[in-house]
């Protein structure tokens, strides 16, 4: 057996983050708060919270990582670092409801207009 035939029989997987580079995460989950702000009658710099928001839960998953409980996806650390961030911008007492829905924010990214599309 050669090395490369060994080296590709252990690969278990190929991940790749598009996150910024295909998709524009700030654009998508901007305009989700923005009209989530604008029902609720909730008043932000949409902008700022969505920088916020990203750079809690970057921080969280990389440098908090052991804490977390095994399993733990990006999915569930936007949703553990939510309520920290819109606290951090006075916006407080949400439901449940309210949570999964600015939490799936992360789900609705636009591509960037140079992304093919398919």
């Amino acid at each position: 057996m050669s090395t490369n035939n060994f080296l590709m029989n252990e690969i278990k997987a190929l991940i790749f983050d598009v996150g910024g580079t295909v998709l524009d995460w700030h654009t998508g989950v901007k305009s989700r708060l923005n009209d989530w702000g604008t029902k609720k009658g909730f008043e932000a710099d949409w902008g700022l919270v969505t920088d916020y928001w990203r750079n809690a839960a970057l921080t969280r998953m990389l440098r908090d990582n052991a804490d977390l409980p095994t399993g733990t996806n990006m999915d569930d650390v936007h949703r553990m670092t939510l309520d920290g961030t819109l606290k951090h911008f006075g916006i407080r007492d949400l439901d449940d409801a309210d949570r999964d829905h600015l939490t799936k924010s992360w789900h609705t990214m636009p591509a960037w207009p140079d992304a093919k599309k398919a």
